[in-house]
């Protein structure tokens, strides 16, 4: 049961980001997030890391207004 209590919050955390996501993708032409650099690559690895097919990180890149070669792998 424990094992089932920890993959339900893995798979909670994965829809919160992914909601996350969705309304920065829906907004990133119209605001930035206003947050410094070293805290948007932990949130591109975050999100990244929760779901890599549906958020590749050059998209991630383009919500936060990254450029893809300043983002380490």
């Amino acid at each position: 049961m424990l094992i089932n209590k920890g993959i339900e919050q893995h798979q909670a955390e994965i829809i919160r980001l992914n909601k996350i996501i969705d309304v920065l993708t829906d907004r990133a032409e119209h605001c930035s997030v206003d947050v410094r650099l070293p805290e948007q690559f932990l949130l591109i690895d975050k999100l990244n890391q929760s779901n890599k097919i549906k958020y590749p990180i050059n998209k991630l890149c383009d919500v936060f207004e990254v450029h893809r070669s300043s983002y380490k792998y």
